[in-house]
C-alpha cells in the first residue's frame, strides 16, 4: 500500500514540477526580445494545441508578424485559439478580418465558416433579442452561397435551419401571446402574418386553428355594427380551414363554431 502511495505522490510531484517548469519557460520566452524566438515557442505550443498558454505569445508576435511571411498563419492562429479558449466574440471577428485581410489564403474557406459558427454559437435562445442570430444567419448563407461544394455545407445548412426554427419559434410565441392575453384583434393580424411568413410550418394548423377562434371571440366582443362582417370572415376562415386541413383534429370543434356564427350572421 505504501508503496502505490509513493507511486501517486511521485507522480504528483513530477507533473507539478512540469506545470512550473513550463510556466517559468513561458513567460523567460515572453519577456524574451527576439520575436523569433516568441513566433517559435507559440508555433510549438499551437501545434500542440495549448491554446491556452499559445495565446499570450501568439498576441505579442502579431506586429511582428504585420507584412511578412508569417503574418497569415500568425493571425490565423490568433483566431483559432480565441476559438477553442470559448472567446466566441473576439475569434469571430478575427475570422471574419483574416478572410477579408487574406482571401487567397487556403484557410479562408474554414475561416468564413468558422467565423459564422462562433455566431451560431452565440445566438441566444428564443425567447431574447434574436439580432444576433440574424447576424449568425446572413454568415451561414454566405458561407454556403460563396462554398457550394465545401465540406463543411452540409453543417452550414443545418446550423441555418436550426436558427430559422429558432426564429419561427420566437415569432410564433410571440402571435400565441397576444390569445392569452385576450387581444383578439391583435391576436388574428399577427397569427396571420406569422402564416404567412412561415408556410410551411409544422404548427400551421394550431396557428389558424387558433386565429378562427380569435376572429370568432373578436366577433363575439365587437359593437354591433362590426360584428357581422366579423362573424362573416370568422365563417369562411373556418371553410378555408376544412378544405387545407380535412382530416383536422379540430373540425368538429371549428363546425360547431361556423354554426354558430352562421346563426349570429343572419338573425344577429
Amino acid at each position: 500500500m505504501s508503496s502505490i502511495k509513493n507511486y501517486i505522490y511521485t507522480n504528483i510531484i513530477l507533473f507539478v514540477s512540469l506545470v512550473l517548469f513550463s510556466c517559468s519557460e513561458q513567460q523567460k520566452v515572453l519577456r524574451s526580445e527576439n520575436p523569433m524566438e516568441r513566433y517559435e515557442y507559440a508555433k510549438k505550443l499551437y501545434e500542440a494545441e495549448n491554446y491556452t498558454k499559445a495565446l499570450p505569445l501568439i498576441e505579442s508576435v502579431m506586429n511582428f508578424a504585420v507584412g511578412s511571411k508569417y503574418a497569415e498563419e500568425v493571425n490565423y492562429w490568433y483566431a483559432y485559439s480565441l476559438f477553442k479558449v470559448g472567446q466566441l466574440t473576439l475569434a469571430s471577428y478575427q475570422f471574419k478580418l483574416f478572410a477579408q485581410s487574406f482571401p487567397r489564403n487556403e484557410k479562408t474557406e474554414l475561416a468564413n465558416y468558422l467565423y459564422a459558427y462562433c455566431l451560431y454559437l452565440e445566438s441566444p435562445s428564443s425567447e431574447l433579442d434574436q439580432a444576433s442570430t440574424y447576424e449568425a444567419i446572413n454568415a451561414l448563407d454566405y458561407f454556403m452561397d460563396k462554398y457550394p461544394n465545401s465540406e463543411k455545407y452540409e453543417e452550414a445548412l443545418n446550423y441555418s435551419n436550426i436558427l430559422y426554427n429558432k426564429l419561427e419559434t420566437k415569432d410564433i410565441n410571440n402571435a400565441l401571446l397576444f390569445y392569452k392575453l385576450e387581444d383578439y384583434k391583435a391576436s388574428v393580424t399577427a397569427l396571420q402574418s406569422v402564416l404567412e411568413k412561415y408556410p410551411a410550418t409544422a404548427k400551421a394548423q394550431e396557428l389558424k386553428y387558433t386565429m378562427i377562434k380569435s376572429a370568432y371571440l373578436l366577433a363575439e366582443k365587437s359593437i354591433e355594427n362590426k360584428k357581422k362582417e366579423r362573424y362573416n370572415l370568422t365563417i369562411q376562415e373556418i371553410e378555408n380551414f376544412l378544405i387545407q386541413f380535412p382530416e383536422s383534429v379540430y373540425q368538429k370543434e371549428l363546425l360547431k363554431i361556423k354554426e354558430e356564427a352562421e346563426n349570429k350572421y343572419i338573425y344577429g
